[in-house]
């Protein structure tokens, strides 16, 4: 099979005009070179660095470790401190297994876990959960917030068959540096009990 070169050196010497394969197969290989190059263009960028697209969750990169932090409370924590009637941040145990940050900051102190992303192209998986350990009765509900004002609210009536209510919420990155904070909420008479745990969860998707 002729080369580009090949057929660029018989036509350029005139010594035979190119039959209509080889004007068709010169045509698709240089549409290849040149659709291979723009790829390669997207990718470079000016300071010649890495465009950060090339690490999109696809293909070979599925298996790039991505971003994950975690804040909440177990049940060994003061859950009894939680008052009713009324939305109180989520109690943060450093200590518990559900508290750890990869990839994020998470700040104990103010129950904030601190996300960076490419604006408006970077996707998060956040999930708020409570578990109320409690017997039936009462409402229990979730809140989480970014610090834009933006905010997903969930309630439940606690059954004997179920006593959690969660928020699950994906989300585009609005700008380079946010954090999110999260609520929850009870009206039980008789105050939460053994049992009571609630977390927050922030993923990159990709």
């Amino acid at each position: 099979m002729p080369t580009i070169g090949d057929l660029i050196a018989k036509w350029a010497n005139g010594r035979n005009a190119l039959l209509r394969g080889e004007v068709e197969e010169l045509r698709l290989k240089l549409n290849r070179i040149e659709a291979a190059a723009s790829r390669l263009d997207t990718l470079s960028a000016p300071t010649m660095g890495l465009d950060p697209n090339i690490f999109r969750n696809s293909g070979g990169f599925s298996v790039l470790p991505h971003n994950h932090a975690s804040i909440g409370h177990g049940e060994t924590h003061t859950y009894t401190s939680i008052p009713a009637n009324t939305w109180t941040a989520m109690p943060i145990e450093p200590g518990w297994v559900h508290t750890y940050s990869q990839g994020y900051q998470i700040d104990t102190t103010n129950g904030r876990v601190y996300v960076t992303g490419v604006p408006h192209d970077t996707v998060l998986d956040i999930l708020v959960w409570f578990e109320c350990g409690s017997a039936a009765g009462g409402e229990i509900g979730v809140k989480w917030l970014a610090d834009d004002g933006s905010q997903r609210v969930q309630t439940h009536t606690v059954t004997a068959k179920c006593t959690s209510v969660f928020v699950h919420h994906r989300r585009k990155t609005k700008i380079e540096h946010a954090y999110y904070s999260a609520q929850i909420y009870h009206n039980k008479a008789g105050g939460l009990t053994t049992g009571t745990y609630a977390c927050m969860d922030v993923l990159q998707g990709r």
